[in-house]
């Protein structure tokens, strides 16, 4: 998966700016690993950081501390159930995202998967998404920022934690 080519043209939130950059520029976002040699996978969510972002109401671009309102985002499935497997966001960060980031910018995109990481570091392992449609890990046909002022834990089905969103208050598609 490539980045948007558009991508360096869509204004960076400063929070965002402050963030280390891959190679090709693209700010890494607080929830990736980072490998013990400072490269960053983007496949690769870090679960320490996911917690942290839940538990201390963290963005999880930026890594900064969101205020009342919380933005997730999703597809379809997420909507019907309100579960989302990543962290919410502040409003700016999430727009970023969603005009950056090619799995959720590109259109009939499929995430993005090797079977190994690129490096040997304890403990890194990828994760399906729960909220993966059985056919694998395709973007869905529309996707949505979901404005909620709140979040907690669940747990579903095989011990797979996941964040159930207070009912949205507003609702925007893309």
């Amino acid at each position: 998966m490539k980045p948007n080519d558009n991508w360096v043209n869509v204004p960076m939130p400063e929070a965002i700016a402050r963030r280390p950059k891959t190679s090709q520029g693209l700010p890494v976002p607080f929830i990736n690993h980072v490998y013990g040699n400072g490269e960053a996978d983007l496949r690769i969510l870090d679960p320490q950081k996911v917690e942290r972002c839940v538990n201390e109401r963290l963005c999880a671009i930026c890594g900064e501390k969101i205020g009342s309102v919380v933005v997730f985002i999703g597809g379809p499935t997420c909507l019907s159930n309100r579960l989302f497997a990543d962290p919410g966001m502040h409003e700016e960060c999430a727009r970023y995202a969603s005009l950056v980031c090619p799995f959720l910018a590109i259109q009939n995109v499929t995430y993005a998967r090797d079977h190994e990481p690129r490096y040997k570091d304890r403990g890194v392992v990828f994760v399906s998404n729960p909220l993966a449609p059985p056919g694998g890990e395709k973007r869905p046909e529309k996707m949505f920022l979901y404005f909620t002022n709140g979040y907690g834990w669940v747990l579903k089905t095989g011990g797979i934690r996941l964040i159930r969103a207070y009912s949205h208050h507003k609702l925007e598609w893309f």
